[in-house]
């Protein structure tokens, strides 16, 4: 896939939810450098071939800001799996979703179901 197909997915509906979703969980910071002033970005930690950016689970999404996310790409080659990978389950924080990210939550899986 092309830049401008992958620019234009980013203007899906879909995406949009998702992104709003992966941002409110982060606190609308980069979850590398904390900052919250800069242009924020949705860093996809995998690529999985022929899924549409918002198809992946959220623990593979991750809020960075803009100098984060070029660093990232410039200085690591992401990997790419050929479909959704095995990985341990991780330890760490559950996250327990707002009544209004839930509602969030729920609107993107009812669009997801649609298209």
């Amino acid at each position: 896939m092309n830049k401008q197909e992958y620019s234009k997915l980013l203007k899906n509906e879909l995406w949009i939810n998702k992104r709003l979703i992966i941002l409110k969980r982060d606190n609308f910071k980069c979850k590398n450098c904390n900052c919250k002033n800069e242009e924020l970005h949705i860093h996809h930690t995998i690529y999985i071939q022929n899924r549409k950016p918002w198809e992946y689970d959220n623990k593979y999404l991750i809020t960075l800001c803009k100098n984060c996310h070029n660093e990232i790409h410039k200085n690591k080659k992401i990997k790419t799996y050929k479909k959704d990978p095995k990985l341990k389950k991780e330890k760490g924080p559950k996250y327990t979703l707002s009544k209004r990210d839930q509602e969030l939550q729920d609107r993107y899986d009812k669009l997801k179901s649609t298209n």
